[in-house]
């Protein structure tokens, strides 16, 4: 039988074990299980004939009286882990087995109707169920001791807790779910695992319900008793070969010595976690549309002290609303009186406000002032304002954070944060400073250089341009790096009539002006050495004349003058030898080729004989060739150079302005936004260190209410949407680095005050990115770099369009807490097909999907995910054809295979998934599962419309009755992995606050 992705068989045998015939339970059978083997001997008598004979016996194999031990190595798999300290109470412990067969391979007896009994049982017991025997004894197996023998699983029910499990569809078709040709089966898995034998495996489970929090230790023992007595290292005796090793009372008659105790093959300890699996937890989550109340408080501001009159708008009753990094999608409602509370601009809390920040600044203008402490201008430093204005709408983000008590207040939280954790940041800061002062001092040592090195530059270098002999000569040695127009100064000379040569080392020391070479050489008044490469390029001295003959040498134009016939000289020069030549060339109908004994003849006229065909061939082809290589002997036609140009591009590319920055520029690693500020050159970089730490963090160590008001109302198993309010966020940020710029200051560390340290409010950890991907996923860009124009709020630096508040999910419940590494994203959603029943579904397009772009938690229990959506996006259109929106899935991490039960039955069984343990075991936990007690029949109930139509038609050809198997068990106790989708218009208001 198979499953999506896997193949459940009850039972495997290999060998001779397939020859087993005795039934379970017979009491003929003693100890180990027999055989009979027939064959047929044959020899040679003494006279030489041949002789047969046929033979028959009984052989003895294996069987669980002769195992005294396994090997680990079988054992691929324990589930539980051992030690872990969380396991899921629902699931079944369990073991598997690398090889296919070893559960049934000692087993003496014969399956029969699909079942056969496993020759090892798993077994989970508490603490207090077992005692460990004494070490030594002569025992050659460790030793439990189990009291109460009548809480064991039912030894006449143990085939069902043994299956093997293949990693392929072993179905005779595709869609076959059940099949009764078991030889069919078995060959395919033969030939699946020859192909590779790590498809398949097999498996013991452990049928007890396990309890909540508590620990268990988990044993393999023997099934039968002759293995029980041969582990304990008894006698085994004339014992049953299929006498259970321990017996229900009443059950079973037979004497056991030392019956409650029990050899362990292998144990290992784990201990269950909280009641409720990844299932269960998920099931708890409601979909809701978010309080209203969550996101903002009301802030008193009617008597805002310090000479500062309170709020006077009518209709507010002297609050406003103060808001926190997140808020309800669409809010605030439009006609919101608390969002227009300052119109008309300015009222007086904000001129009085505007006077007492502006205060330092009078101040500092107007020196007979006493001293005074103001309120601090947040941004100033980033603005370039000194003063805040008041005669001027409050359009930009310097006025709207420093007179709207709202915004003030988020960058005083950003302020108290600095200072509350002022030692770890100024620790991360000096960790970051060293590369900056052994920058800085490098930087130093260029900018020395470049002014010792300009005085020779222009002494020596400008100088020499008077000359562009003299410049070429002295830069030489650099031609091959200096490049113009595309290529270096010595590439464009190898083209050139002036060669690298005349600019070669041997050559300026022969041309030196009180040389002893230069008295040696024509050089006169009319044709001066420092001249000496114009006249080359010019062409008027040729440093390499042409190659003549030497004298005595006879060359094919020379032979040519000495030929009388003129037609025939023609043929001997040079020049005729050619393609085209041989080509105009007469017909030679009677041409043949002869030899010295027998010369041919020429046969002119008419159509050319075979021979003269394949002799022109030959002389085309040999022209041909010597054409060829005519052509790339010539030499290349050189070309003059601007050499006055040549010169000043050298002597340019020597220029320490320019070598020296670039040196600097290629060894001091200033990061790109320092180098984006300062721009290239030998200016000491201010650096301003960078801390990617999560700012929503100390924020929310200050208090929860501080980050997102009115937590507390986010009921408890929901999951919604807010979106965050990017206006805070803002805010908060400035007040961050507004305080952090102070403490540099205040701690001498070198840099100016208009740093940008700390640019990330969510937690992007989750992120694995190169450094790009990392700047891109920052919530600010450089405080700077704002125009102060701009509007708070439209500086979203993963938002290159500004001003879109992206939407966030927020779940609440012991789901992430107990499973962190679930799997949430968004997935764009499709309307049905018109054969599909239902609503919404989710989309096939592997595109469509969207991971989260951050994340936050609140303790204990509540997760923030980001989204790059808006609410408008991910509600869609109501009717077919509009757009469909986003569903947000909440999926468990798939991992290796489990198998266990819910633990809260659902209304109706539609799919085995579904089954729960009332259903099958009512009662309290930890009991194993009685076969013999559970339902008779689970019938399975057809869905209505349900996503789960598909499963519901594979699951009914598997029946809950009483001829299953343990293939059938394996099937219907399989755990899939859990994917619950939840549609935005489920978590989302209308303007009019009704549900989406």
């Amino acid at each position: 039988m198979t499953s999506p992705a896997y193949a459940f068989l009850p039972w495997l045998r290999q060998g001779l074990a397939n020859q087993v015939t005795a039934a379970d339970g017979d009491p003929a059978v003693r100890i180990r299980p027999r055989v009979t083997v027939s064959l047929t001997a044959s020899g040679r008598a003494p006279g030489g004939a041949v002789q047969t004979r046929p033979v028959t016996k009984q052989v003895s194999l294996y069987g669980p009286a002769d195992i005294l031990g396994i090997d680990p190595k079988v054992i691929v798999r324990t589930e539980p882990r051992p030690w872990i300290t969380n396991a899921e109470p629902n699931l079944l412990a369990h073991v598997d087995f690398y090889d296919e067969d070893f559960p049934w391979r000692y087993t003496p007896a014969a399956a029969a109707a699909g079942r056969l009994r496993p020759w090892l049982t798993l077994l989970v017991l508490t603490e207090d169920e077992f005692r460990d025997g004494p070490a030594g004894g002569g025992a050659p197996l460790p030793r439990v001791e189990i009291t109460d023998l009548a809480m064991l699983p039912k030894p006449d029910q143990l085939w069902a807790w043994a299956h093997v499990h293949a990693d392929r569809d072993l179905g005779a078709a595709d869609g076959e779910i059940v099949s009764a040709d078991g030889p069919a089966v078995a060959a395919r898995l033969a030939a699946a695992l020859a192909g590779n034998p790590d498809l398949a495996r097999s498996r013991l489970l452990c049928p007890r319900t396990l309890i909540p929090d508590t620990a268990y230790h988990a044993f393999l023992v023997p099934t039968f008793e002759g293995g029980r007595r041969a582990g304990l290292g008894l006698d085994v005796g004339d014992v049953p070969a299929t006498m259970s090793a321990w017996a229900m009372p009443g059950a079973e008659t037979g004497t056991r010595p030392q019956p409650t105790w029990f050899p362990v093959y292998h144990r290992w300890y784990f201990r269950t976690g909280a009641r409720g699996d990844f299932e269960t937890l998920v099931r708890l989550l409601r979909p809701a549309p978010i309080d209203p109340r969550v996101g903002t408080r009301a802030i008193d501001v009617e008597h805002a002290g310090s000479g500062v009159r309170g709020i006077d708008k009518p209709g507010l009753g002297g609050a406003l609303r103060l808001g926190g990094a997140l808020r309800p999608p669409e809010f605030p409602l439009p006609g919101d009186p608390w969002e227009a509370w300052d119109e008309p601009f300015p009222r007086p809390l904000q001129e009085d406000l505007a006077r007492l920040i502006n205060l330092a600044d009078d101040y500092r203008t107007e020196a007979d002032q006493d001293p005074v402490i103001s309120p601090p201008l947040y941004g100033r430093w980033h603005a370039l304002t000194a003063r805040v204005r008041t005669d001027e709408p409050p359009d930009g983000w310097v006025q709207r954070l420093n007179l709207d008590p709202r915004y003030r207040i988020a960058a005083g939280l950003g302020a108290k944060a600095v200072r509350e954790n002022q030692e770890r940041y100024m620790q991360a800061a000096w960790e970051q400073i060293g590369e900056v002062l052994a920058a800085q001092r490098r930087i130093r040592n260029a900018q020395f250089g470049r002014q010792v090195s300009k005085v020779w530059h222009e002494r020596h270098l400008v100088t020499a341009l008077s000359s562009s002999q003299r410049a070429l000569h002295l830069t030489a040695p650099l031609h091959r790096r200096i490049v113009s127009e595309g290529e270096t100064l010595r590439q464009a000379q190898t083209t050139a009539r002036v060669s690298p040569t005349l600019s070669s080392a041997p050559l300026r020391r022969m041309l030196r002006p009180r040389g002893r070479m230069l008295g040696l050489l024509p050089f006169g008044e009319h044709h001066q050495p420092l001249v000496l490469l114009d006249r080359v390029n010019s062409g008027e001295a040729d440093p390499a004349p042409p190659d003549l003959a030497p004298p005595g040498v006879l060359v094919a134009d020379a032979a040519a003058t000495l030929v009388v016939n003129p037609q025939a000289a023609e043929i001997v020069r040079e020049s005729s030898l050619t393609v085209a030549w041989v080509t105009g060339l007469p017909g030679a109908s009677g041409f043949t080729v002869g030899t010295l004994d027998k010369p041919g003849g020429p046969g002119r006229g008419g159509v050319d004989s075979p021979e003269a065909q394949e002799f022109k061939e030959a002389l085309e082809d040999s022209f041909d060739f010597r054409e060829t290589a005519v052509e790339e002997g010539s030499p290349p036609v050189l070309r003059d150079l601007d050499l006055d140009g040549m010169a000043q591009t050298a002597v340019d590319a020597l220029d320490p302005d320019v070598t020296i920055p670039r040196r600097i520029d290629s060894t001091v690693g200033i990061p790109q936004m320092v180098r984006d500020e300062v721009g290239s050159g030998l200016v000491e970089p201010m650096a301003y260190p960078v801390i990617d730490q999560p700012m929503y963090e100390p924020l929310r160590d200050l208090g929860t209410d501080l980050f997102l008001p009115n937590a507390n109302l986010i009921a408890s198993n929901t999951v919604s949407l807010l979106e965050t309010d990017q206006r805070f966020i803002e805010a908060y940020l400035v007040g961050v680095n507004h305080e952090f710029a102070r403490e540099l200051l205040w701690r001498e560390y070198p840099t100016d005050q208009r740093g940008s340290s700390f640019r990330q409010f969510w937690d992007v950890r989750g992120t694995l990115s190169d450094e790009a991907s990392r700047e891109s996923l920052r919530d600010i860009p450089p405080l700077h770099a704002w125009a102060v124009t701009s509007a708070l709020g439209s500086h979203d630096h993963r938002d290159t369009g500004g001003g879109r508040d992206e939407l966030v999910l927020v779940i609440r419940g012991e789901l992430l807490k107990r499973y962190p590494s679930a799997v949430v994203y968004a997935h764009r959603a499709r309307w049905p097909e018109p054969d599909e029943t239902g609503s919404r579904r989710l989309s096939a397009d592997p595109e469509a999907v969207r991971t989260p772009r951050y994340a936050a938690k609140i303790d204990p229990d509540i997760t923030i995910l980001g989204f790059d959506l808006t609410a408008e996006e991910a509600i869609g259109g109501d009717d077919i054809g509009e757009d469909p929106g986003w569903f947000f899935v909440i999926k468990e991490r798939p991992g290796e295979p489990r198998f266990g039960l819910d633990t809260e039955p659902s209304p109706e069984l539609t799919v085995w998934n579904d089954l729960s343990w009332p259903e099958v075991q009512p009662g309290p936990a930890g009991r194993y599962i009685d076969l013999a007690t559970a339902p008779a029949s689970l019938p399975l109930t057809p869905p209505a419309g349900s996503p789960e139509t598909a499963q519901h038609a594979e699951d009914v050809h598997v029946a809950w009755d009483s001829s299953m198997t343990s293939a059938d068990l394996a099937y219907i106790l399989f755990q899939a992995p859990v994917l619950v989708g939840v549609h935005a218009s489920q978590m989302l208001t209308t303007s009019s606050g009704e549900s989406a």
